[in-house]
């Protein structure tokens, strides 16, 4: 969220706020609801201590009576909305932030051993079928498969260097497609040369951004990383290294998700995706 300070410096990047039908909600909240029209039940947030008292005000805590008046109708309407998505909602708290295998792994005793559908707030996902949404795509995918499967959406070469990207066997527009490498923000050069997906543009490539639907295998392959000190060289545990891992004994798929991906990451895309929703 650097690329968002100072306004980072007050609140995390998850509660950027969007207006959607005359409502402001922020990201976090576009990401429980479109969760909850994909049938899920249970949702973990797992977060930075500092972050808990916003998320329980969002979902947990009723506002005082006096402020609770002031709304309009439609507001009110909303409040009992957001108590009703509270209810699947528990808060999960990464005391250290040390990446994304890290932040899996400590949300590992909520999901019980049984397969769990991942999403990082940092992008969003848009698709105009509300019934069929983009994690109820992905969802349907991994039920049918059976592996691991990496929402991806194609990306141009000059775009490269900002996702991760997945090669694969060969492009089947879809349908689930069998990941033979992935790498982390490759260069133009390294992505020409070893991650060229057959069948796709020579310019395409496909990159996951942050929406995986996994089987619980991950949590012990990212507890051995942790045990083994295993860090990127930024300092981190990441997801990406658990599933080059598992991919090496299993089948761990890509599924190229259809709608519109938002990078709220990006100060321009963000305006983007402010002005976008705010005409619906």
């Amino acid at each position: 969220g650097t690329q968002h300070y100072p306004a980072t410096a007050a609140m995390s990047m998850a509660f950027l706020p969007l207006v959607v039908g005359g409502v402001t909600k922020p990201a976090l909240l576009l990401h429980i609801e479109k969760l909850d029209e994909a049938g899920v039940e249970e949702i973990a947030i797992v977060c930075q201590p500092g972050d808990v008292p916003t998320i329980r005000n969002l979902f947990h805590n009723k506002l005082s009576a006096q402020n609770f008046s002031k709304l309009s109708s439609g507001q009110k309407e909303y409040a009992k909305r957001l108590r009703s998505l509270g209810l699947k909602v528990k808060i999960v708290v990464q005391e250290k932030q040390e990446g994304m295998g890290h932040a899996v792994l400590t949300a590992s005793s909520f999901c019980n051993d049984e397969p769990f559908l991942l999403v990082i707030a940092h992008h969003l996902m848009d698709s105009e079928c509300k019934t069929f949404n983009c994690f109820s795509q992905l969802l349907k995918t991994f039920e049918a498969s059976g592996n691991d499967t990496v929402a991806v959406r194609q990306v141009a070469i000059e775009c490269i260097s900002k996702y991760g990207v997945a090669a694969c066997a060969s492009y089947s527009p879809k349908a689930s497609m069998k990941i033979t490498k992935m790498m982390e923000k490759p260069t133009a050069a390294v992505a020409s040369s070893s991650l060229v997906t057959p069948s796709l543009p020579p310019d395409k490539f496909l990159s996951f951004f942050g929406i995986y639907a996994l089987k619980p295998h991950i949590f012990s392959v990212l507890k051995a990383k942790i045990e083994e000190n295993a860090k990127s060289p930024q300092g981190y545990f990441n997801l990406t290294e658990a599933l080059k891992e598992i991919n090496k004994h299993n089948t761990v798929n890509a599924f190229e998700i259809e709608g519109v991906r938002y990078d709220l990451t990006d100060p321009v895309k963000y305006a983007e995706a402010v002005s976008i929703f705010a005409r619906r």
